[in-house]
């Protein structure tokens, strides 16, 4: 009687589908959705063939299976309750389809419908609301942490970015405007050092730079002064580009490794950690770390008798 019953509500006769023209046709654009990767849409037509047959049929319920298996994705489980409800959904037309065809012998259809119910169970999903409802709260509480987390991540790389870099001075101003700010900064009458590339302007009595084939080195260095170079670029209207603030300086006979390993190890530390929420490189003695369109490097020198730490902050114009 039960196997009657079955047979009557939920697999309905090739007879009585071949009477059916528009039911037919129904089932036709289910599987021309299905075979164009519209899972969504072939359960919709899925539903309108049963729904005209008067019947759930094993090609439909096959469809449905398959189809929101498609659909089913379980890293959304928890956070998207249409996955939850597919879940079920799904999980139930499997054993339907299963319990419905069992009699009509081993086929490849019957053998993947088998293999989907099989990799529900492996997941071990909850069925019960309740269960899923507490873990879903749990999950958004994580990501609301996560964001607010990075939130204030970006804020603090901001605000020590802006702090720590150069006394957060302007760039993109030419130097007459930085002098009229600023004008201790280079003192009266500086000095600069030009090519077509760059003007480079310092402080008169600081620092002294001499030409050779790569650009300028520095030949001296007076600590009690400022130690802030200015780089303007002559093709953005003179505009400042960069900074280079010296932070450790020696040139002499005394060996200063351990001195200048020291300061230049103190001064990575210092600014490492904003590579987790910046562009960074890090090679051949180059620290830099690229923020909210300004570039900060660390730039070490070790030649005979000459070490140098320079902070380096720089803008594209």
């Amino acid at each position: 009687m039960k196997h009657f019953i079955l047979s009557f509500f939920v697999l309905t006769s090739t007879t009585i589908f071949s009477q059916n023209a528009v039911a037919e046709l129904k089932f036709e654009e289910a599987e021309t959705a299905f075979n164009s990767g519209d899972f969504e849409l072939t359960i919709q037509k899925a539903d309108e063939f049963e729904n005209t047959l008067g019947n759930i049929t094993d090609k439909s319920l096959y469809l449905r299976v398959v189809s929101q298996n498609k659909l089913f994705n379980p890293a959304n489980f928890y956070s998207d309750e249409k996955q939850f409800i597919l879940c079920n959904s799904l999980t139930a037309n499997v054993a339907k389809y299963l319990k419905a065809t069992e009699n009509n012998g081993l086929n490849d259809k019957f053998k993947e419908v088998y293999a989907i119910g099989e990799g529900l169970k492996k997941l071990n999903l909850p069925k019960d609301k309740t269960i899923w409802h507490k873990e879903n709260q749990r999950i958004e509480k994580e990501e609301r942490d996560k964001q607010s987390a990075k939130i204030a991540q970006i804020e603090h790389c901001k605000k020590t970015f802006e702090d720590l870099t150069i006394d957060d001075l302007p760039l993109g101003i030419t130097i007459e405007e930085f002098q009229k700010q600023y004008p201790n900064v280079l003192g009266e009458n500086p000095k600069k050092i030009e090519n077509d590339n760059w003007v480079i302007h310092y402080p008169k009595n600081n620092i002294s730079f001499s030409k050779n084939r790569y650009g300028t080195v520095m030949d001296t260095f007076d600590e009690a002064g400022h130690n802030i170079v200015i780089i303007t670029d002559p093709k953005n209207g003179g505009k400042i580009s960069h900074y280079e603030k010296i932070i450790y300086f020696y040139k002499g006979k005394e060996n200063k490794q351990s001195e200048y390993n020291s300061k230049k190890n103190d001064l990575l530390e210092k600014y490492k950690y904003l590579s987790v929420c910046a562009s960074s490189h890090n090679s051949d003695g180059v620290f830099s770390v690229t923020y909210n369109n300004k570039t900060l490097e660390i730039v070490s020198i070790q030649q005979p008798s000459i070490y140098k730490i320079s902070l380096y902050i720089s803008k594209k114009l």
